[in-house]
């Protein structure tokens, strides 16, 4: 679980030899920043409290994934909080990467 101190921290999953779950918290201070960026081909999940991340095509999800085999690596993903809910602007190493809002 990140904390609230670990706002504008750059996270990657370099050296990961399983999948890496990161945790947002419940607090919900605007301007709260975390980047995350896949390096290698592991599953990473970005959690949040139900209902509180906002990601493509989705105002109430609670997670997002990169699990799709060989579209990991590059993807990147910085996550603000708006004093509400957690915005995931989702940057793709590629156009065929494909997370997986839930």
């Amino acid at each position: 679980t990140l904390l609230v101190g670990d706002s504008g921290s750059f996270f990657t999953n370099t050296g990961a030899v399983g999948a890496v779950i990161f945790t947002l918290p419940a607090e919900t201070n605007t301007g709260i920043e975390y980047t995350f960026l896949i390096t290698a081909d592991q599953n990473v999940t970005i959690t949040a409290p139900a209902g509180k991340l906002v990601a493509f095509n989705n105002a109430a999800a609670t997670s997002l994934a990169f699990t799709t085999t060989s579209e990991k690596i590059g993807a990147s993903v910085i996550v603000t909080c708006d004093g509400a809910k957690w915005i995931a602007q989702v940057q793709l190493g590629s156009e065929t990467q494909t997370p997986t809002v839930s």
